[in-house]
C-alpha cells in the first residue's frame, strides 16, 4: 500500500484526480475522496458528456464513498445514475453493467427500498365533453372538421459505446469494491 499523498493533483486531468481520490480512500480520508471524486465527475461530464462509461464508473465510486460516509440519499442518486448510464451506453453483457446494477441492488436491499422506480401512473384519456342538444334549424348542420392527430414523437436512444477491456482499478472501501473501467 502506497502512502497517501495529500498534494493537490492536476485538477484539469480527471485521471489524476481519480488517482488522488483512490489514495485518499485507501488512507481512510473519505472526505477528501468525496471532494476529489465529485471534482472528477464534473470534469468528466464537461469533457466526455453526461452518458459516458468513465463518468458512470466515477459516479459508482462516489456512491461507495457516500455510502461509507453515511450519506444514503447521495449514494442512491450516484448508484442509480451510474447504473442507468452503464445500461444505456454499454453492451448488455459488459461486466460494468452487471457490477453497477449489483451495487445498486445491494444498496437498495440493505435499506429496504425498491431498485426500480415505480411505473408512472397512466391517466385515462379524458372523455369528450358531452354537447348540449342543439335546437333544430332549417339549415343542415355542417359535419365537424376532421383533425388528424399529431405524429408520434420519436424516442431517441443513445448509441451504445464500445469500451475496450482494460485492467480494472478499484476504489477500495470497506463493504464494496467498485469496479473501474479505467
Amino acid at each position: 500500500m502506497r502512502p497517501y499523498n495529500d498534494a493537490m493533483p492536476d485538477t484539469r486531468d480527471p485521471q489524476a484526480v481519480i488517482a488522488a481520490a483512490e489514495q485518499a480512500a485507501l488512507a481512510g480520508d473519505y472526505g477528501a475522496a468525496e471532494q476529489l471524486l465529485r471534482a472528477a465527475a464534473e470534469l468528466q461530464e464537461a469533457s466526455l458528456g453526461p452518458l459516458h462509461p468513465e463518468l458512470a464508473n466515477t459516479l459508482n465510486n462516489l456512491g461507495v464513498v457516500y455510502e461509507v460516509t453515511s450519506k444514503p440519499d447521495d449514494a442512491e442518486r450516484c448508484f442509480r445514475r451510474a447504473s442507468t448510464i452503464a445500461a444505456a451506453v454499454l453492451a448488455p453483457d459488459h461486466p460494468f453493467v452487471a457490477t453497477s446494477r449489483k451495487n445498486l441492488e445491494d444498496f437498495c436491499a440493505a435499506r429496504g427500498i425498491t431498485v426500480d422506480p415505480p411505473a408512472p401512473v397512466r391517466v385515462a384519456e379524458p372523455r369528450a365533453m358531452e354537447r348540449p342538444p342543439i335546437a333544430p334549424s332549417s339549415a343542415p348542420a355542417a359535419p365537424p372538421p376532421v383533425v388528424a392527430p399529431p405524429p408520434p414523437l420519436e424516442k431517441k436512444v443513445p448509441e451504445r459505446v464500445a469500451v475496450a477491456e482494460r485492467p480494472s482499478r478499484s476504489l477500495m472501501v470497506p463493504g464494496r469494491i467498485a469496479a473501474a473501467l479505467v
